[in-house]
């Protein structure tokens, strides 16, 4: 986990003139490791004015602003934190030098009472701050403020935040979506797309007006979302609308269903008559129908897996215009009940292949990469 956030926030750190500390270590082998943050705050603190931790499991989001903010509309106080649905939360705080906070660090560290508390540490910096004295050294923003925003919450949707926490997301998912939040990190917030549903808003953005394409289309309804939204002139819609053998998927149903699909393209799509064109062809078909460089984007979402993905990543990127934004569903791997996906490990390898780096959308389930 450290991996993947560390050297995001180590650039942000050369570039705002801040020194970044890392600790893979426990500082108490006696506590819950939570508890070794105070241990490493009190440590370094002496070296410098302010000190900002933040676990882990935190991503940092926005990469185009400071922190200095947050100290200066805080005045006076020694020790800043923001509070969420719960109260306040620990993964981000600032503590300023000064020896009323290096005696606090210390009575957070007496309050054993919180050892094995399922929120350690925060448990006892929550029930110190209740006592009025210690309360007046304390800037506690609300989650949201203007002046705050520095720790938000990923279930919460907290996108403008400086650092987005998966607080309370455990295990292989918690991996799985910091990897895919440090990668849409890695794009300009203009250029992000949190959700498939805002693609055609992302295209209008980047000037991208002139013809795409879809592959899988199915029944068309991500077809109507692109579409009432996209400004572009034309919408290609690339699907084989027939039973495929061999082909564990749930989008591989049977030929009346499909037939019912593309019968229904033109109710779905009725207030985008004259926008879209149908090819009842399978992807490496309809490939040969453009001329390299001539589409602004291509969204694939056919066939899943690994082999199908790399044969239609190398054939639809040379169809792109420099500029054109490529794309696409499901990055994901695994024999799954909805199909066999390699589309994570293909998407991968295209990208050592051409030195390209893909970001991810913030869903949960099922996200786009592009």
């Amino acid at each position: 986990m450290a991996a993947l956030v560390n050297p995001p926030k180590a650039r942000f750190c050369d570039r705002w003139g801040y020194d970044f500390i890392a600790f893979h270590e426990l500082l108490d082998a006696d506590r819950p490791a939570p508890w070794s943050k105070i241990r490493a705050v009190a440590r370094v603190l002496p070296r410098y004015d302010w000190i900002v931790w933040c676990d882990a499991d935190t991503v940092l989001f926005d990469r185009d602003n400071g922190l200095r903010r947050f100290i200066t509309a805080a005045g006076n106080a020694d020790f800043v934190i923001q509070r969420n649905w719960d109260g306040i939360n620990t993964g981000v705080f600032f503590v300023r030098n000064t020896p009323w906070s290096i005696r606090f660090l210390d009575m957070v560290y007496e309050q054993t009472e919180f050892i094995d508390h399922p929120w350690w540490e925060q448990a006892a910096i929550s029930a110190l701050a209740e006592r009025p004295e210690i309360a007046a050294h304390f800037q506690i923003y609300a989650p949201r403020e203007p002046v705050a925003g520095f720790h938000g919450y990923y279930e919460k949707g907290d996108w403008g935040a400086t650092f987005l926490h998966l607080a309370g997301i455990k295990g292989e998912e918690r991996l799985y979506l910091i990897e895919n939040l440090a990668r849409l990190s890695a794009f300009s917030p203009r250029r992000r797309l949190l959700s498939r549903g805002s693609l055609g808003a992302l295209l209008n953005r980047c000037d991208l007006l002139g013809e795409g394409v879809e592959v899988g289309v199915s029944a068309g309804h991500f077809s109507k979302a692109i579409l009432d939204v996209w400004e572009g002139r034309r919408l290609h819609l690339v699907d084989a609308w027939r039973h495929l053998a061999d082909y564990r998927d749930i989008a591989n149903l049977s030929d009346d269903e499909h037939q019912r699909n593309f019968e229904g393209l033109p109710d779905v799509l009725a207030a985008h008559q004259g926008r879209y064109r149908a090819h009842r062809l399978l992807s490496e078909e309809a490939a040969a129908l453009f001329d390299d460089g001539s589409l602004d984007f291509v969204y694939l979402d056919a066939d899943h897996s690994q082999t199908a993905m790399t044969r239609d990543l190398h054939l639809w990127y040379k169809k792109l215009r420099r500029g054109g934004l490529f794309a696409g569903h499901d990055f994901v791997d695994g024999s799954l009940s909805e199909g066999e996906f390699g589309v994570r490990a293909a998407v991968v390898e295209f990208e050592r292949s051409k030195g390209v780096r893909a970001a991810v959308t913030a869903e949960r389930q099922w996200p786009s990469w592009y």
